[in-house]
């Protein structure tokens, strides 16, 4: 395995033992699956799985090198990179405080690959940007340490070092779309409305929060509906009775509105007068993006990280297209794959 490989990817591309909520921190988790180190405390025995387990605490991580040290004087090549408060290191002990603001990420080739909790996906980052990060957000003084790897790590292949010198432009910068304003307005006692806004277009209604079981997110409220609706007459001429079979559905699915959304369920999100699904492979929701990442200019501009590879949607990072159809079992129905990563 090589660490840009891994760029882009989710707690739940390395982990079968189910320890990949996004509320939990995966910094040691994701290094120990990279690493297939089975040592101290690990998702296995969280979850009590059955899967290949991996450390989930730094700490532990950190007294199971051989050697450890202040960044600056670390050997050659590839190693463990370690961030925390200073005075939460003891070197001479070999200790590192169990606190909740520490980090750890795989140095290799110039650049540290570490899981982001923020975004749940894996970055890399030059030793002083990973340091800049952690100083802004932990506060206090924050330092850097080294660990060679413990005895049976599966040491991934080294990346090729960027030459000295090279311009900023050798790195490519991901791709984002533009940046919508969200303005939140309570509608009721325990709940709120939100509303966006894309650049100089007038604010639209995006939904309210609502629950679901154990599930929360977005719905539209019938009197928040606005916005084009399917219209059976307007598609007859080219679709002869399968415009009305559409017309019934939609109008039970989201009363004819093609803006229609709902996040709340366990499809994560659907959208549309047809109330097009995120969760099901080969089908529905997935389709359409296929389409509109080829064919709509709009939608390209709205989603530039997203591309049709291989007649699969694809989200790039840099020079890396991570898939977004991966099928995975659903968990409490293993039978049923569903394609997690576009849900997120």
């Amino acid at each position: 395995m090589k660490l840009s490989a891994t760029l882009g990817m989710s707690i739940t591309d390395f982990c079968q033992n189910k320890f990949t909520h996004p509320d939990d921190n995966h910094c040691a988790h994701f290094v120990c699956h990279v690493l297939s180190l089975d040592v101290g405390y690990s998702c296995r025995t969280h979850t009590r799985g059955r899967h290949p387990g991996a450390c989930i605490r730094v700490q532990e991580l950190f007294t199971e090198c051989p050697s450890v040290g202040n960044w600056g004087s670390q050997p050659p090549g590839m190693c463990l990179v370690f961030v925390t408060d200073k005075t939460n290191v003891n070197l001479a002990g070999h200790v590192m405080r169990n606190v909740p603001k520490k980090h750890v990420g795989i140095f290799s080739g110039g650049f540290i690959y570490n899981y982001s909790n923020k975004q749940d996906i894996v970055v890399k980052q030059t030793p002083e940007a990973f340091l800049d990060r952690f100083k802004n957000t932990y506060g206090g003084n924050q330092g850097l340490f080294y660990g060679t790897f413990p005895p049976g790590a599966d040491v991934p292949e080294p990346e090729q070092a960027m030459p000295e010198g090279a311009p900023p432009a050798a790195i490519q910068p991901q791709a984002i779309g533009p940046t919508p304003v969200i303005r939140k307005v309570l509608a009721t006692a325990t709940r709120h409305d939100y509303f966006a806004t894309l650049g100089d277009e007038p604010e639209f209604y995006v939904g309210r929060e609502t629950a679901y079981k154990s599930l929360r997110g977005l719905a539209q409220p019938s009197g928040k509906l606005s916005g084009p609706r399917y219209e059976i007459p307007r598609f007859t001429d080219d679709y002869g009775p399968v415009a009305a079979m559409l017309g019934i559905i939609a109008a039970g699915e989201s009363d004819g509105h093609f803006n229609r959304l709902n996040s709340y369920d366990r499809a994560a999100f659907t959208f549309g007068f047809f109330q097009l699904a995120a969760h099901t492979p080969r089908d529905n929701l997935i389709l359409l993006f296929r389409k509109l990442a080829v064919d709509n200019a709009g939608f390209r501009e709205l989603f530039p990280d997203l591309e049709v590879v291989d007649g699969k949607l694809h989200r790039m990072s840099g020079a890396h297209a991570i898939s977004l159809e991966i099928e995975y079992p659903r968990p409490a129905k293993p039978s049923e794959m569903n394609l997690s990563d576009f849900m997120r």
